[in-house]
């Protein structure tokens, strides 16, 4: 329990204290001083006029990448957890390491089969690139939720005359409920938060949330704190309330599941 509260003090103590920074509270000494205001939220904008149309681009890619991700990985990884050899079992830590290598290993690859294939720089580069980076993660994910479920239902099913397909969408579907709603969480996080691939993929605008976020920490003038912290509150945003909102949800799915 010590080290779990001292987890959650690393992660959360810099962002409460970015968001005293973004309210207009600044340390001195041992105390923090200054008004509160919503003022710096209001000067994201003027200082990156254009954070709206990125924050929309943000949304559009991280959100269409995850469903994208999740139907594909969903069937492949229900036929894996379907076949009783031992082969599925080791293809799984392939996926594994494919789903931790670093971006830069296969970004700069990626990158010229997109100029290759002209969507270098678009969206749609961009939202095929997310997918293909987090579909090894929500394969392994997936495939081991579902090799979980007892077998009899759908073994019933293909008895009774239930094609793939059918037995795919009315019986494996129902089941993993909640372990594909916690991986579609966990994608569109990762997605959201995608900093080196999208460098590695577009030459200019519309840009990611995190690449923009460059101007606020780069640019060539003194920081401008308590604007930068803004800015970084309202990225993480959704992510964090899309985790907040599903955590309680998806527990008890979960568990209904289980």
């Amino acid at each position: 329990m010590i080290l779990i509260g001292l987890a959650l003090a690393a992660g959360w103590v810099p962002l409460g204290w970015a968001g005293l920074a973004a309210l207009g509270l600044q340390p001195a000494g041992g105390s923090w001083v200054g008004a509160l205001t919503l003022d710096n939220f209001a000067a994201v904008t003027g200082f990156e006029p254009a954070f709206g149309a990125e924050f929309a681009y943000t949304l559009a890619v991280a959100g269409l990448a995850t469903l994208l991700t999740v139907a594909a990985a969903f069937p492949a990884a229900y036929r894996l957890a379907q076949v009783r050899a031992a082969w599925p079992g080791r293809l799984m830590p392939g996926l594994l390491v494919l789903a931790v290598s670093p971006a830069i290993a296969y970004g700069l690859p990626l990158a010229a089969v997109l100029r290759g294939i002209g969507l270098y720089g678009t969206f749609a580069g961009l939202v095929l690139a997310s997918t293909a980076a987090q579909l090894p993660l929500a394969l392994w994910l997936l495939r081991g939720y579902l090799a979980q479920q007892p077998p009899e239902l759908a073994e019933a099913a293909r008895l009774e005359g239930a094609g793939w397909l059918t037995t795919l969408l009315q019986i494996g579907l129902p089941l993993a409920v909640g372990g594909i709603g916690a991986t579609a969480v966990l994608v569109f996080v990762l997605d959201w938060n995608l900093f080196v691939l999208p460098s590695l993929l577009t030459a200019g605008p519309p840009l990611v949330l995190p690449l923009a976020l460059r101007d606020f920490f780069a640019f060539e003038r003194d920081l401008d704190w308590p604007t930068a912290a803004a800015a970084l509150l309202l990225t993480l945003g959704p992510a964090l309330a899309l985790a907040l909102a599903a955590a309680r949800t998806l527990d008890r799915l979960v568990v209904r599941d289980g």
